[in-house]
């Protein structure tokens, strides 16, 4: 109803509906499985937004939930955070806590 009936200001009293172009990007049904490299460990998050963590849950995010996630030991206690290639934050055991990645602009 409210994209066909009702104008917007917002699109000049157009309806969202007569605006509508479907998009002509064909995406794939399904995405390639991605393998971690070798020594990472693997966790995947449940639909909390945690990981399982020797018996501990860790907030990680929404954001990845049902997604698995790569972790880089750098240290005895410290770890890099990876979304497939790309690096999403620092994990420190010893406080069970994920430290996002600062993005500069």
């Amino acid at each position: 109803m409210f994209n066909h009936e009702r104008p917007h200001e917002g699109l000049n009293n157009l309806t969202p509906g007569s605006l509508y172009q479907p998009s002509s990007v064909m995406l794939p049904r399904t995405l390639i499985e991605f393998v971690y490299p070798k020594g990472f460990m693997t966790r995947r998050v449940n639909n909390s937004g945690d990981i399982s963590w020797h018996k501990d849950r860790v907030f990680i995010s929404e954001v990845f939930r049902f997604e698995d996630l790569g972790f880089e030991m750098v240290g005895e206690d410290f770890y890099r955070v990876f979304f497939r290639d790309l690096e999403i934050g620092e994990f420190d055991v010893e406080a069970l806590r994920l430290r996002p990645v600062q993005v500069s602009r």
